[in-house]
């Protein structure tokens, strides 16, 4: 493996090639000193999971906002019946019906943030239960790579231009190697 920059551009990425062997040895090691701290890395992703993906606050801003939606399509309806059946000063009429729009669109912007906002927490919600599950049904350090729990365990690994390995698991933790191998 390589870094995609490796030889693009003049300032070329420093970052030493590792094989796929390596990676795979060093994710045994780092799940291992992982595993030795099992139960209280359990505890801490159940208890920050609960606080990081928590979407009550926001779905109640959502809720409020579908509600304002919902008036002011209302408003906008009547305002819009009620020049086409009775005489108005247009100008009035513009500006209540374009100050109608402009709350409706401001409210459905927030809506498609919030809405996104909540999918992001379940999705990490949903990476916190699988990886608390996972790590529930492991019950002694690995011996050899096991890639369903790569998947289900690894955020991302960042190699270092001094061969060093940065594991990042789904859960937030961190746990950093060095590569004496080459």
């Amino acid at each position: 493996w390589q870094c995609n920059d490796k030889f693009k551009g003049e300032e070329r990425c420093k970052t030493p090639h590792v094989t796929e062997e390596q990676i795979k040895q060093k994710f045994v090691e780092a799940f291992n000193r992982l595993f030795d701290d099992k139960a209280e890395i359990i505890a801490n992703c159940e208890m920050i999971a609960t606080m990081l993906t928590d979407t009550s606050a926001i779905e109640d801003e959502r809720n409020a906002l579908l509600r304002e939606i919902e008036i002011v399509a209302e408003l906008t309806h009547k305002l819009v019946e009620q020049n086409a059946s009775i005489a108005q000063n247009q100008t009035d009429y513009l500006a209540t019906y374009n100050g109608y729009v402009e709350r409706y669109n401001q409210a459905t912007e927030r809506l498609k943030s919030l809405e996104q906002a909540i999918l992001v927490k379940k999705s990490k919600a949903d990476a916190f239960d699988a990886f608390i599950k996972t790590m529930r049904t492991i019950n002694e350090q690995l011996t050899e790579f096991d890639e369903m729990l790569w998947v289900h365990t690894i955020d991302v690994v960042r190699v270092m231009p001094n061969r060093t390995m940065c594991f990042v698991f789904q859960n937030g933790s961190e746990i950093t190697l060095w590569d004496k191998t080459q």
